[in-house]
């Protein structure tokens, strides 16, 4: 065995990493009320992703505690920040009669950062 292969990791070297996140189970979606345990799921994982704040009749054994902009507790700062929006004004008419219609903004390109890592996340339409 003179040609096995050898590992040449170094064992004394401490590598320190968060604490894993404990993300809520999805159920199978078989009828309606399932659906929405299954999108109720979905959306908790992702604000816990985000780090925001989950809306209150979210909030149960399986609600997420995160912290977000302005209602951050002291000391806690969301990983993800807003750092440019970029908005338009858009005009949706109804197929059928187009003096109805309504006006309204909607996000173009948004760019948020990592406060950890300090990458940049750019979103656009």
């Amino acid at each position: 065995m003179a040609n096995a292969p050898v590992c040449h990791a170094s064992t004394d070297q401490v590598i320190e990493q968060p604490p894993p996140v404990q993300f809520p189970s999805v159920p199978r979606a078989v009828d309606l009320q399932s659906a929405l345990a299954a999108i109720n799921a979905l959306t908790r994982i992702v604000m816990m992703l985000a780090g925001q704040q989950p809306a209150p009749w979210m909030q149960g054994p399986q609600g997420v505690r995160g912290a977000a902009g302005k209602n951050a507790p002291p000391g806690k700062k969301p990983r993800w920040a807003e750092v440019n929006r970029v908005m338009k004004k858009v005009k949706i008419e109804n197929p059928s009669d187009s003096a109805q219609f309504v006006e309204i903004e909607r996000i173009e390109r948004l760019v948020m950062r990592d406060s950890v890592t300090g990458q940049t996340w750019d979103w656009k339409r």
